[in-house]
């Protein structure tokens, strides 16, 4: 993993990233969350924007990469503004959409994607590479919550993620920049180690 303070800053102060103790937000699963995150709130501010593609290319570049693999479609404008930067070719994958390009010459792809829950569709893109004929060289991300379930899918299929901003480093942000209180901080923090059974 990766820390940047800059970034995690620029998040929070966009309402990109957004706590709510009171009226947790609940997840697609049912899954009753403390934190809920929205880049689409950072894409129109252009100093932030720019914060954050600094951030995520950082991390990219530590990977030597000769491909950029975006996942649709969050992790879309993400990517290409990362491949633009690097001036790196770019591969959008989403779905059960096949790579319409041949990838076979490219030794070392890295999939980017906006935020990491479960890893399920970093690694799918991962995976979809390797069937294609290109070799992984990491994912990277902008968020990741930190789910043991994530790490040890990441660990199984033996690929590394780096994120720009955890969620224990973004509830510490949070706390110092005084979106949480001690008190609630604590409770993000007992929500994380345990999501599916945590009561407010």
């Amino acid at each position: 993993m990766m820390s940047d303070n800059c970034s995690v800053t620029a998040l929070l102060e966009a309402d990109a990233l957004k706590f709510n103790l009171k009226e947790p937000f609940t997840f697609a699963s049912g899954i009753k969350s403390p934190v809920y995150m929205n880049l689409r709130a950072i894409i129109s501010d252009v100093e932030k924007r720019k914060t954050i593609c600094k951030g995520l290319g950082d991390i990219v570049k530590s990977y030597k990469p000769d491909l950029i693999a975006a996942t649709a479609s969050a992790g879309v404008p993400w990517g290409t503004w990362v491949a633009d930067r690097m001036e790196l070719p770019l591969t959008i994958i989403g779905g059960e959409t096949p790579i319409d390009e041949d990838v076979s010459d490219y030794a070392r792809a890295v999939v980017i994607e906006d935020l990491v829950s479960t890893g399920a569709s970093s690694l799918f893109a991962a995976c979809l590479l390797k069937k294609n004929g290109s070799d992984i060289a990491g994912c990277a991300s902008i968020f990741t919550y930190g789910f043991k379930e994530a790490q040890n899918a990441f660990k199984e299929n033996e690929i590394e993620l780096r994120s720009l901003v955890t969620f224990t480093e973004a509830v510490s942000k949070a706390k110092q920049m005084g979106f949480l209180s001690d008190n609630e901080a604590q409770k993000a923090m007992i929500w994380l180690s345990s999501p599916k059974r945590w009561m407010i």
